[in-house]
């Protein structure tokens, strides 16, 4: 070998070596110079693969359980996966990780398997998950770990905590008015696409991320059919029992659903906390007043403005279920025209 080849290579090696963790306590000279000690952040067990020699001389994978230092990553350095010290392979993670045992490679010995990295990453992840900064939940090796069976549910929770702040909720195709809800009350509302389908089953294993419609319900049609509790069936009011304001209320509002909504509407009373509203209407043509939250003066003052206005509210739920859609706010402006029109005639 040429010698200016040889000289060439003298400062790489030096290079490589002073990449070297020299072991606690011990001093390790380089060319005169002390390597600077370098102080674990944390230390921590882990059962992982690694390889050990068999009675036959051979090398066989074993689990065993070792120890993992981190290591801040320095200015200039790359993350790298250290064997008891020595670096293996770079990784471009948050820390710099030392196994205290021997590290299996692929059989080109250029690198360590997928599977084992992918196993280090899961141990770190759920021993630091409460130090992820903002840019850690983007990473390759954070996104690895949220994606694993193996991790634990604390973990996840710091994960979408950092990741999506703590008002959050996924989105509810079965309540599209959840969603809406959600925003307007500065929740984050998490899409599919925005994680993969490992990190999203570790979040509904964890209830890290519930669904808008547990969340921010928007108002049901209620009907006391779904209900398990058998003493809501006795909260229905007969229309023997009706008096004659309910009577009225009832009248009037079949009259307005005939001249605005052009159908036939069936009118049900109920006392009820079950419900949380004071009236629920669906486009089943099933007007339900409650009674129990409206209360029973409500009713015998006639028809009044808070009449006619309850009304408009439920009749508008003929055309969208949504509060928040522009079907429902164009329903509701509708239904007021009409009945400003037929006041006019005297129809109503």
């Amino acid at each position: 070998m040429p010698a200016a080849a040889g000289a060439g290579r003298v400062p790489r090696i030096a290079a490589q070596a002073r990449k070297l963790i020299a072991p606690e306590r011990i001093t390790t000279i380089l060319n005169g110079e002390p390597l600077t000690p370098r102080l674990p952040l944390e230390t921590f067990s882990a059962t992982l693969p690694t390889e050990v020699a068999s009675a036959d001389g051979l090398r066989r994978r074993a689990q065993r359980e070792t120890v993992i230092r981190l290591y801040a990553v320095l200015v200039g350095e790359t993350a790298t996966l250290y064997e008891m010290g020595i670096p293996v392979v770079e990784t471009g993670d948050r820390w710099h990780y030392d196994i205290g045992q021997k590290v299996p490679l692929t059989l080109d010995r250029e690198n360590v398997p997928p599977a084992f990295l992918r196993q280090v990453r899961v141990a770190v992840f759920n021993r630091m998950h409460a130090q992820l900064a903002a840019e850690d939940v983007n990473s390759e090796w954070a996104e690895t770990a949220i994606a694993s069976p193996d991790c634990a549910a604390e973990a996840v929770a710091s994960y979408v905590n950092q990741r999506f702040g703590e008002k959050r909720v996924s989105f509810d195709p079965s309540d599209p008015e959840a969603n809406k809800l959600a925003v307007s009350k500065s929740y984050t509302v998490v899409h599919g696409g925005m994680m993969s389908a490992g990190a999203w089953q570790n979040a509904k294993s964890a209830s890290a991320i519930l669904p808008a419609g547990q969340v921010t319900p928007s108002a049901k049609v209620w009907t006391g059919e779904d209900n398990p509790d058998a003493a809501v069936f006795r909260d229905w009011i007969p229309e023997s029992k009706w008096t004659d304001g309910m009577r009225e209320v009832a009248a009037f509002a079949q009259l307005m659903a005939e001249k605005v909504l052009s159908r036939t509407i069936t009118v049900k009373f109920c006392s009820t906390p079950h419900h949380l509203g004071g009236a629920s209407y669906g486009p089943d043509g099933v007007l339900h007043f409650n009674k129990f939250r409206l209360g029973a003066d409500w009713f015998e003052q006639g028809i009044t403005a808070d009449v006619v206005r309850l009304l408009i509210h439920e009749f508008g739920h003929d055309a969208s279920s949504d509060h928040l859609s522009s079907e429902y706010h164009e329903a509701l402006c509708r239904i007021g025209a009409k009945l400003y029109a037929l006041a006019r005639r005297g129809e109503i």
